[in-house]
């Protein structure tokens, strides 16, 4: 890429030829890094809804590749957000999935929810029928489970497991432990507490049942948040 904005303005390039991967100039500007190059294609009105042989936009691989924010540059010149890929995710979806939210993802969250049509990806489902407020609860990422919530996320859509995310919240803990190692078990009891009352509050049904006949308030109780439950049998 060293050069490519030279090329670019010298020679006013087609932009939109692609390589054997279906890649154009701009995928490869976001590949690179190249926030100069990103930004001077968006000025010469490169398409950047463009996808390549697997289906990823611009947006997606920026934000596959974490690169928050350049993610943030695209949508704010007009990219497709509700663009999904071969599995089915969309922005929003690859977004909340990623390990560590930092404040350069809530950016591009906000960003997504803020857009005309983010209703429509805000209740996608991906491949396992999960939606972005499932990933954001196996997570136990509070700031954004309240983000999604607030767009009006449907805490009551479930997963193919029958799952909704008020039973994502009473997984295991030692598994939560293992994949969150940043959250004590006493840290992680109160994150689940503060969760489940944030889905609640937004309708979340903690009588609804998963295919192997589970409610949440079973859960719950199974990892003896005796008072949790109590409280979910109380609404």
């Amino acid at each position: 890429m060293k050069g490519h904005l030279e090329v670019i303005q010298q020679l006013e390039a087609d932009i939109e030829v692609a390589d054997a991967r279906g890649r154009t100039s701009l995928h490869l500007a976001v590949m690179h890094n190249k926030d100069d190059v990103v930004q001077k294609l968006i000025e010469l009105s490169a398409d950047m809804d463009k996808t390549d042989m697997y289906g990823e936009t611009a947006l997606l691989l920026a934000l596959r590749l974490d690169k928050p924010e350049i993610a943030e540059k695209l949508l704010q010149a007009g990219a497709d957000p509700n663009a999904h890929g071969e599995s089915s995710s969309t922005a929003l979806d690859f977004v909340v999935a990623r390990e560590n939210v930092d404040l350069g993802c809530c950016n591009v969250i906000r960003e997504l929810l803020e857009c005309e049509d983010a209703s429509k990806a805000i209740n996608c489902a991906a491949a396992d029928g999960g939606t972005p407020l499932h990933r954001a609860v196996a997570d136990v990422d509070q700031e954004t489970v309240d983000m999604l919530l607030e767009a009006g996320a449907n805490p009551n859509l479930t997963d193919d497991n029958g799952g909704t995310p008020l039973h994502g919240v009473f997984q295991k803990a030692s598994s939560f432990i293992s994949r969150r190692s940043r959250l004590s078990a006493s840290g992680l009891d109160l994150a689940m507490r503060n969760m489940a009352k944030a889905l609640v509050e937004k309708g979340a049904d903690p009588r609804a049942r998963n295919k192997l006949g589970q409610t949440p308030t079973d859960l719950a109780e199974e990892q003896g948040l005796t008072a949790l439950g109590e409280y979910l049998l109380s609404v």
